[in-house]
């Protein structure tokens, strides 16, 4: 019987714990895109919380518990910051693509902003619904842009979807090749 009440007793100081960083340090997006996964990671925390002496560091810093599948609200949380605060940008833009699971090429191009602002309005004109996009943000980042930067500036790899707009800029001879 003791022993029932210890355990109980201790996995309702897990329970407060992670109730208290759920509450003060998991944001909007973790709650939107990974919801399931954090109410997942809290239940099996308690009732299991005798696993959690394998890694202390889980209680103490619990937010591995909580970053949710795929990682999908800090992709979101990034590509928001973008959105609202966008990087410098040139007149010159540079994208590195790079081999990766589905990736069959690697290079490093660079284009005029001025004329991936051009193909992204008429992209945007034909299809209206990839403004909420990566286009969208790409764009926006576009038309913030200082021309007077000498140097090219990188795409942020937090738009993925650049890789269509690049191989349509490459497919029409508006890209430089460098690597």
């Amino acid at each position: 019987m003791i022993f029932f009440h210890l355990y109980w007793s201790i996995a309702l100081l897990v329970a407060l714990r992670l109730v208290w960083h759920m509450v003060f340090r998991l944001d909007r997006y973790d709650w939107h895109y990974s919801n399931g996964d954090i109410w997942m990671s809290f239940a099996l925390s308690v009732v299991f919380w005798p696993l959690m002496l394998m890694r202390p560091r889980n209680l103490i810093d619990p937010r591995k518990l909580f970053e949710g599948s795929f990682g999908i609200a800090g992709r979101m949380r990034i590509r928001a910051e973008l959105l609202e605060n966008p990087p410098p940008c040139g007149p010159v833009i540079r994208y590195r693509q790079s081999y990766g699971r589905y990736e069959e090429t690697y290079g490093e191009f660079l284009f005029p902003a001025s004329d991936v602002e051009q193909a992204l309005r008429k992209l945007l004109i034909e299809s209206p619904n990839v403004l909420k996009d990566d286009e969208g943000g790409i764009l926006n980042w576009l038309l913030h842009r200082d021309d007077a930067l000498t140097y090219p500036t990188d795409v942020p790899s937090a738009w993925p979807r650049f890789q269509y707009v690049a191989n349509d800029m490459i497919r029409a001879g508006k890209a430089r090749c460098v690597a």
